[in-house]
């Protein structure tokens, strides 16, 4: 009998921690069953290793959700078109399920008119993980829209569709692979040894330079240099040249002034009128100046027909003066020739031999 009591109160105890564990379980478990989520997709061409249905969907750093699932693309979203179907089976599809008491929308149209706003704005989804070695998760957050554009899908989402960005993770090891990609290209060891070669050439070039020389001139320039700057301080230190400089506005003065009040003259409209009447005058004058040009045209033909006649006139009045000059010469050396010679010839008769 106390055996039978033993074991029955075992049984009892067993089952009492059954239901307590039971119990236990529903009740933290109650609140998850009792929560609404609104259901959103992704897609990636990034590896999710490491990411698993069940794990975190945080939205700058805070738990909104959880990943329900994830799967190819091409099981979910499958396509008869062959085309259609190779770009489709380059993605990974994953779905997201988000606490709807975390969305300030109250209803499912201004939900989705805010999703796309916020989409439109630069929201990305992108996988995270905590730490280096820590648990991956999807990390939702605001980027830049120029940066991480909306990539389109080959296919129509059944739900609200969130763009996904690579992940940090995924950009730097693609960053690693394009240098050793670009340094596999290049011809590493020509570029070594063309440094080596510009190395030995540079090292042969300053010893081919004279540098004790070059130092010998630089100084010597220094020091000229150094003189001319004693010179150029003794000058400005001169009392005469200070107060020349000192003088320079008591003269340019005077001569802004004078400047200014050329200035006023030029553009005095008096002078401007004056200078106008002037120009009509000279344009009014301009035919009696032509006049005039051609009765002096005139004169000079007249003078110079004129001058031809006296110049005639006065060669023969010289031929008359020789002859004149030859009778008295001849009748002071022989006076009676002048009274009893013989008459002239006439000019008709031939003179006798």
């Amino acid at each position: 009998m106390n055996s039978d009591a033993k074991f029955f109160k075992l049984g009892l105890f067993v089952i009492a921690g059954i239901l307590l564990f039971v119990g236990g379980v529903v009740m933290l478990g109650a609140g998850e069953y009792f929560t609404k989520y609104v259901t959103m997709e992704t897609a990636t061409t990034d590896s999710v290793e490491g990411l698993d249905v069940g794990g975190a969907v945080k939205y700058s750093g805070v738990t909104v959700g959880k990943i329900s699932k994830i799967q190819m693309a091409m099981w979910k979203y499958p396509s008869t078109d062959p085309a259609v179907m190779a770009q489709v089976r380059k993605y990974v599809w994953i779905e997201m399920s988000v606490r709807r008491d975390l969305l300030p929308a109250k209803s499912e149209e201004q939900m989705e008119s805010n999703f796309k706003s916020a989409v439109d704005s630069g929201l990305r989804v992108r996988m995270a993980s905590s730490g280096l070695t820590g648990p991956a998760f999807l990390d939702i957050n605001f980027l830049d829209p120029k940066q991480y554009p909306a990539e389109p899908i080959p296919w129509t989402p059944d739900q609200l569709y969130l763009p996904s960005a690579p992940a940090s993770m995924a950009q730097i090891v693609s960053s690693i692979e394009s240098i050793v990609t670009e340094l596999k290209k290049a011809n590493v060891g020509e570029t070594l040894s063309d440094g080596r070669k510009f190395i030995v050439d540079a090292d042969n070039t300053l010893n081919a330079l004279k540098i004790e020389e070059l130092q010998k001139k630089a100084f010597a320039l220094l020091d000229e240099a150094n003189t001319s700057a004693r010179e150029i301080h003794a000058i400005l230190d001169d009392p005469n040249v200070k107060q020349t400089v000192a003088d320079l506005p008591k003269i340019t003065t005077p001569l802004k002034e004078s400047l200014d009040r050329v200035d006023t003259m030029v553009h005095d409209p008096k002078l401007q009128k004056l200078i106008d009447d002037l120009g009509k005058t000279t344009a009014s004058a301009a035919p009696t100046a032509e006049e005039l040009r051609r009765l002096v045209q005139t004169l000079d033909q007249i003078l110079d027909s004129r001058q031809r006649d006296l110049e005639i006139i006065i060669t023969d009045l010289r031929r008359v003066l020789q002859n004149g000059d030859a009778v008295i010469e001849d009748a002071k050396s022989n006076p009676s020739r002048l009274i009893l010679g013989e008459p002239p010839p006439h000019l008709d008769e031939a003179p006798k031999k």
